[in-house]
């Protein structure tokens, strides 16, 4: 089944609550986000602070919407801005985790496990889906819009980070002309796509 041809993308909206989208976040990404706070509600509420936090890797997210309702997300910036943007979460979620001592020693385990990725171009940061809107071509949708974006903005290249036993991540990324650009023997692989010419 495909998605409504109704989809449009925006930003969100002044005062507009993040806490279901910040939920599909956390379904995929709670591997990271549990080294900060091992339960779910207060994760999400961590996520959602991302999400509002204009110099966080989540921020500004780009909602996909139908029938006036987001049923998807995509946290994207420039690659250059990785560095910074990436402090700025783990500054926000160190003052909200559970143990600040046993999260920084799981965050410098994590880290050393995600290649780094150098150059330019757009990073994908997370992209997450509605339940009842999975398999229907929001994530396509999403990822065409980032590619769009990437090129308007003078982006020829795309990448991202991608958890290596994500199989529907990989096969998806792939499946859309991105390639495996990393070796498999950390937990992540990075993978990209040349735009253009």
């Amino acid at each position: 089944m495909e998605m409504d041809a109704d989809l449009k993308f925006r930003k969100p909206l002044s005062g507009e609550k993040l806490t279901e989208i910040a939920h599909w976040i956390w379904q995929d990404h709670s591997d990271f986000y549990s080294l900060f706070c091992n339960q779910e509600a207060k994760a999400v509420s961590c996520i959602e602070a991302l999400l509002k936090d204009a110099n966080s890797d989540l921020a500004p997210p780009l909602l996909a919407v139908a029938e006036g309702q987001p049923i998807g997300v995509m946290c994207y910036f420039p690659l250059a801005e990785l560095a910074s943007r990436s402090l700025a979460s783990l500054r926000l979620l160190m003052n909200k985790a559970d143990d600040i001592s046993m999260a920084i020693q799981k965050g410098r385990a994590f880290s050393g496990r995600v290649p780094p990725i150098l150059g330019g171009g757009l990073y994908l940061a997370r992209i997450a889906i509605a339940d009842h809107a999975q398999n229907k071509g929001v994530g396509f949708a999403l990822l065409q819009e980032l590619e769009e974006r990437a090129l308007s903005a003078g982006f020829q290249r795309v990448c991202m980070h991608v958890r290596k036993n994500n199989k529907k991540a990989i096969r998806f990324y792939s499946k859309h002309a991105y390639n495996l650009c990393s070796s498999s023997d950390m937990l992540y692989v990075t993978f990209e796509k040349h735009l253009g010419n």
